[in-house]
């Protein structure tokens, strides 16, 4: 990229420096409005004798031209080469036989009828006519005239430098605004449909995208951009005279022939650009001469929906009017249709979600232009669409969510009352003078049957928890409805087995639920062509994050069944934490919650966010620095591993300094204590 920057502004430097200096060419004219030919044309003009002026052409001006002024076929692969120079390079490669021109036609490879030598061209690829149209002074006009006069063919020659790569007479003609001038080069034949698709010419975030294929004319450049630039004007000269609003140039080009409907790199049309630009008056000249409003650019946006994108409120309601269907007027009151094809989300064909309609793309939007356009039809059709659609649908879905949700909480009520079998329980040793955790000892794991086997157990259970005086160990015992020792009767607690079966009814129930909610979101993904962005844009994280607990609520069901206790009960924690938020989807869809509840999204994607991961990296640094001190000292403390270092440095963040203070004191190092 460094390299072809400054080879780009060596040319430009060149151009505007050229008093003589540089290219042969600067000798004869040059950007300063020098030169021996213009001296010679501004007396030519004074005496009314050109007879010197024509000498010195025919002397000087042919030794530039290919063929005396006729020209010659250049592949557009050549032109690639040169535009990029490395056309140098490749001439070091040992030559393939160069086809003739007609075989080339032939073969089909594109050419491109080049006059001016491409060796003998300017700083930026540009000839003596370009430079004379450039300039735009009557003498300078006069002598294009003559050139052309002599050498018709100079016409479509083009500047072949990347940077105005494109650029001919005419496009210079549109932007100095001279109809004149662009009526006389349409009656001399010059091309009228010719692409300026030069780097001066792109939306500035394409300009490091471009990227050359020597089949083609015109650079490839990447999709995405929001067609910003300061001299993105479209390309065809019929798009430059309408960005510029050359109302006269505009119908000289349509009657000629130019084409209204005419793509450029991007798939923008001449309507596009005047969306780009906001030129509504544009808007209804190319309507008028048969522009149509259908098209799709690359980003599969026609110019409504465009208009949508840049928020320009008067363009889109004005492009509304245009493509409305008047069925009936009284007075001031209309009855109109619009076609919902661009506006509304739903895909008229499949059904499918239609991410570049109108409607999707103004609530998304975040711009106050957006705002700005929350009214007229497209309240009225949200208005709609929620009363026929969605009213019945929205509460429906919370109705159903609550009694989901009901339902897994009263699993977890009666899961705290229930209680599973001895041997799948664990006996915990527990140290009176330290207090602290030492071991712990899975009793008959082979004999451990899981809860979902209890309702098969006909004879109920007793458990009694005995407790020593010493408080030294906590054992938990097994009786049996033969055993004689009623000496604890009154501590025994029968575990009915009607829990057992409603933890079991309620967790199948919980199960299915979760299931299914991953089935209908699996469909409505399939609506939306599985694009995972637009699904969570739509349906806010709280909803994949209910998701997830459905994922973990599935996942509980091994866990019973293998009665892996623990995992069971962590998939279950997490499973209700991620759960509860998917309230503040429903809680959206009320006046009174839905502004606090979209307040909270802003919060924390904003300011709560970055809090977050500054607090995270100090959070990081100081667990490292700590578990470093620690790790090798032959003391009990509590941070020997970084995790639990973490959890006791955010304990002390929580101003819970006490544990941490007590584990710092027992290092022996004591300028750490």
């Amino acid at each position: 990229m460094g390299n072809t920057t400054s080879e780009v502004a060596s040319g430009v430097k060149a151009q505007i420096n050229s008093n003589g200096q540089g290219p042969e060419l600067y000798r004869f004219v040059n950007l300063k409005g020098g030169g021996e030919l213009i001296d010679v044309m501004r007396l030519a003009n004074r005496t009314k004798d050109y007879t010197h002026i024509d000498a010195l052409i025919h002397e000087h001006i042919p030794k530039f031209l290919y063929n005396e002024g006729e020209g010659k076929l250049v592949t557009i692969s050549e032109i690639v080469k040169r535009r990029n120079n490395t056309f140098s390079k490749v001439k070091n490669l040992v030559p393939a036989p160069r086809p003739t021109e007609e075989e080339q036609q032939i073969n089909g490879e594109d050419t491109k009828l080049v006059c001016w030598d491409l060796d003998l061209r300017g700083g930026v690829g540009e000839h003596i006519l370009h430079i004379c149209f450039l300039s735009s002074s009557p003498v300078h006009s006069a002598l294009a005239k003559r050139l052309l006069r002599y050498y018709p063919r100079l016409i479509d020659d083009l500047y072949m430098g990347d940077e105005y790569y494109g650029e001919n007479v005419l496009h210079i003609a549109i932007v100095n605004e001279e109809p004149a001038t662009v009526k006389f080069l349409l009656d001399a034949g010059v091309d009228f449909q010719q692409r300026c698709c030069g780097k001066f010419f792109c939306p500035e975030d394409q300009k490091s995208s471009r990227v050359d294929n020597v089949t083609k004319e015109c650079p490839e450049v990447s999709i995405a951009t929001n067609y910003d630039g300061y001299c993105y004007f479209g390309e065809y000269p019929l798009s430059f005279a309408a960005v510029l609003q050359q109302e006269e140039s505009v119908r000289l080009l349509v009657a000629k022939g130019a084409d209204t409907n005419c793509q450029d790199s991007n798939g923008n049309t001449a309507l596009h650009m005047c969306v780009i630009y906001n030129r509504i008056a544009m808007v209804d000249l190319l309507y008028e001469l048969g522009a149509s409003l259908d098209i799709k650019n690359r980003q599969g946006l026609t110019p409504l929906t465009l208009a949508a994108v840049k928020a320009r409120k008067e363009m889109f309601d004005h492009i509304l009017q245009k493509i409305r269907t008047v069925y009936w007027q009284y007075g001031n009151v209309t009855c109109a249709g619009y076609p919902l094809d661009d506006i509304d989300t739903i895909g008229k064909n499949d059904g499918s979600l239609n991410d570049t309609s109108a409607l999707n793309i103004i609530v998304r939007g975040e711009s106050a232009g957006h705002l700005d356009m929350m009214d007229g039809l497209i309240v009225q059709l949200l208005n709609e669409k929620w009363r026929t659609f969605i009213k019945f649908k929205f509460f429906q879905r919370m109705a159903i969510f609550t009694l989901y949700f009901g339902i897994c909480l009263f699993g977890l009520l009666v899961r705290g009352y229930y209680r599973v079998p001895e041997t799948c329980l664990y006996q915990e040793i527990i140290d009176k003078n330290e207090n602290t955790y030492k071991s712990i000892i899975l009793i008959n794991r082979t004999e451990c049957k899981c809860h979902y086997a209890n309702v098969l157990w006909h004879k109920p259970h007793y458990y009694n928890n005995n407790q020593t005086n010493m408080n030294t160990s906590l054992k938990i015992n097994k009786y049996d409805d033969n055993d004689d020792d009623d000496d604890d009767g009154d501590n025994a607690k029968q575990i009915f087995e009607p829990l057992g079966l409603l933890l079991n009814v309620a967790d199948g129930l919980s199960v299915f639920g979760a299931i299914m909610y991953l089935l209908l979101t699996v469909q409505e993904l399939s609506y939306q062509n599985f694009q995972l962005d637009s699904f969570i844009y739509v349906n806010d994280p709280s909803r994949v994050l209910f998701l997830f607990s459905c994922m973990l609520t599935i996942g509980m069901l091994p866990a019973r069944l293998t009665c892996s206790i623990a995992a069971d009960d962590i998939l279950c924690v997490f499973a209700i934490l991620t759960r509860a938020p998917y309230f503040f989807f429903f809680c959206r869809g009320f006046r009174t919650t839905g502004p606090f509840v979209v307040m909270i999204y802003t919060m924390i994607r904003g300011d709560l966010l970055r809090f977050c991961l500054i607090f995270l990296v100090f959070m990081c640094g100081f667990t490292q620095a700590l578990h470093v001190l620690f790790v090798r000292i032959d003391c009990e403390n509590d941070f020997a591993t970084v995790i639990e270092t973490f959890f006791h440095m955010f304990c002390v963040t929580l101003q819970q300094v006490t544990d941490a203070y007590e584990n710092v004191n027992r290092h022996p190092i004591a300028a750490i204590r």
